[in-house]
């Protein structure tokens, strides 16, 4: 009897070292990349791990070596761009998170500039149900009035593309001015693996007096499970009970 149990033990061992492994083996499998466009043609592909990626030891972090970049671009420069993701993702949640500052050279009279950032093989969460959400932020300086940052995410899989609107930011043309919104939540159906994309779009004109005009600019989305029924019924429970006792309270 103990030389079954003993088997059986072993057993349980060794297939739950082989599932480790087989996780550990696939806890990157994503594709994270950003691809940059200027409007005079130049186009930059940026990989994880790639030449123009400094953080090498992180998988699943792009820090961009911002000098190596601007060295291939015109009309626009960076002072910072990053990129972080997750993928596979957990049961608690996916994310990727994009965040920079961009400038228009001086001496440019305008210029449009795209950023398109981009993960795959997200594995969690795959409840029957769960929700996607996104946010972005953007502090023009030295922008004109009427200078723009649009922000896009959307998440694909086998179940087609689910998309936020876009969060557009107007420069008021004050030295400094910043802006932020979040997206509505869209709940669906999942279909693992799926692919997140992040897009900035950015037109700026040339700030009077030739100072730079500049864009700190921040965008994220997540896919996070939708709360269970019990769950949700235990927290407006749980809520409903604290202002009972609030009320008891205040009668007595």
């Amino acid at each position: 009897m103990t030389e079954k149990l003993l088997k059986r033990a072993a057993l349980g061992f060794a297939i739950g070292l082989g599932v480790l492994a087989a996780q550990s083996s696939s806890a990157r499998a994503g594709n994270l990349q950003i691809t940059i466009t200027v409007d005079n043609g130049e186009n930059v592909n940026i990989t994880d791990d790639g030449v123009l990626d400094m953080n090498t030891t992180n998988p699943g972090v792009i820090d961009v070596n911002t000098g190596a970049l601007n060295a291939e671009l015109g009309h626009f420069m960076f002072a910072g761009l990053s990129l972080v993701s997750n993928s596979p993702g957990t049961p608690s949640g996916s994310y990727l998170s994009l965040s920079g500052v961009a400038q228009l050279l001086p001496g440019e009279t305008s210029g449009t500039l795209e950023i398109v950032a981009s993960d795959t093989g997200y594995l969690s969460p795959a409840d029957l149900i769960d929700t996607f959400n996104a946010s972005a932020s953007g502090t023009f300086t030295n922008a004109p009035a009427g200078d723009t940052q649009v922000f896009r995410a959307s998440q694909s899989s086998a179940n087609g593309t689910k998309s936020e609107q876009p969060m557009t930011f107007t420069s008021t043309g004050l030295t400094v001015n910043s802006h932020s919104a979040n997206g509505l939540p869209i709940s669906f159906l999942t279909a693992i693996p799926y692919q997140m994309t992040s897009r900035m779009d950015f037109s700026l004109s040339n700030a009077s007096g030739g100072l730079p005009n500049q864009v700190q600019f921040a965008g994220s989305e997540q896919y996070a499970p939708v709360p269970e029924p019990t769950s949700l019924g235990l927290v407006l429970g749980s809520m409903a009970a604290i202002c009972l006792g609030r009320r008891r309270r205040t009668h007595h």
